[in-house]
Order: structure tokens, then C-alpha cells, then sequence
């Protein structure tokens, strides 16, 4: 459902969807469900779109985690210090490093000041990532 674009509500799909946090539930769904060949493809659309992606955003989290677990970590570590470096003030950018890195405190830290300085919660966002409020629910699903 969340990837019909139905045109009687708007002009149809847009040019360029991120659909990382979609393929990256199907990917769990594959893998819950023993079927190792599908969550793979999905994990490697997660991974390529995360490669592909020229701003920072929550779902390079997603991307990162999966590059981590297909040997990659180092890549991944190097895509998350670079978004920082290309948006050093993206607190997002800046979370996903934490995050990815165990920095459980700093992360929360991180998370704090994004609530704070858009004058919002996760589930009232008035952050352009909207998909947050999303990847923290899957994290918490996960542990």
C-alpha cells in the first residue's frame, strides 16, 4: 500500500521517491519469513539508494546498518563522516554516525536537540525527515 500512488489523489508518483525505510520493513518481512533471496534484494536496494543519496537523512541509518551487516563497515562509516562533513549542522546526519557507532548517550543527546530547536515531538514532526519518528519505531521493534 504505501508505494501505490494513486493519481486521484495528486499527480501520481513522484520523479525521485525514497523508498528506503518501505524496502528496508520488506526486507525484515523476507527475513522473518526464511526467504533469505528476497530480503537480500531488498537489503541491496536499501544499500544502493543509500549510496546514491546526496543529502543526509534518517533512512542512511537504515542503509549504513545494512552495509554494516554485508561486511561493509568501514564504507558505511565513511558515507555517515561524509554527509557530516557535506552538512556539518544536519543534526540528523549527525545522529545517524552516533547511532551507527553505539553512542547510545550522544545519540539521545542528538535526538533532544532535534525535539527542541524544531518545537516538536516524533510524532508531531515539524522536521523536514519525517521518516525519523519511523526508524526510531523499527530500532525499537529490533532490539
Amino acid at each position: 500500500m504505501s508505494r501505490e500512488w494513486p493519481e486521484n489523489l495528486g499527480v501520481g508518483k513522484p520523479y525521485d521517491t525514497d523508498e528506503r525505510i518501505e524496502d528496508y520493513l520488506e526486507s525484515l518481512y523476507w527475513t522473518k519469513n526464511k526467504n533469505e533471496i528476497k530480503a537480500k534484494v531488498f537489503e541491496t536496494k536499501v544499500i544502493e539508494s543509500t549510496l546514491k543519496s546526496t543529502s543526509a537523512s534518517s533512512s542512511d541509518y537504515l542503509g549504513a546498518i545494512l552495509m554494516k551487516k554485508a561486511g561493509r563497515e568501514k564504507e558505511a562509516t565513511d558515507l555517515l563522516n561524509r554527509k557530516i562533513e557535506n552538512e556539518p549542522k544536519n543534526l540528523i546526519a549527525q545522529w545517524n554516525l552516533a547511532k551507527f557507532n553505539g553512542e547510545n548517550e550522544k545519540a539521545e543527546n542528538l535526538l533532544h536537540k532535534i525535539e527542541v530547536e524544531n518545537g516538536s515531538s516524533f510524532y508531531n514532526p515539524k522536521v523536514r525527515d519525517t521518516g525519523l519518528a519511523l526508524i526510531l519505531a523499527i530500532i525499537d521493534l529490533n532490539k
